[in-house]
């Protein structure tokens, strides 16, 4: 991915080279809030089990909007919905 990310060799996991931070590339099932974290502290991927959501500023941090397509789709999935540790208006992550 050039100087965007690193791959794990598994292709499990990738580590964004500007922020550092390791993302899995397993986002688990549709589900809501409350069964996403709890799918997250139950994950283990490429010898971590210190999986968490992203904040907003996290997620964002995928994104780069000097690209044609500024989310690596490669690497990361998309689904209809994507939650984080970030309080929404209901009081939940967004």
């Amino acid at each position: 991915m050039g100087a965007y990310a690193t791959v794990a060799p598994s292709f499990a996991t990738f580590t964004h080279d500007t922020t550092g931070l390791q993302w899995t590339r397993d986002l688990g099932p549709e589900s809501d809030w409350g069964t996403a974290l709890q799918y997250c502290e139950d994950l283990e991927t490429d010898g971590h089990t210190d999986w968490r959501l992203p904040s907003v500023r996290e997620l964002g941090s995928l994104l780069d909007y000097g690209r044609s397509q500024p989310v690596p789709l490669s690497m990361v999935p998309v689904q209809d919905q994507v939650w984080t540790s970030s309080p929404g208006s209901t009081g939940e992550g967004t």
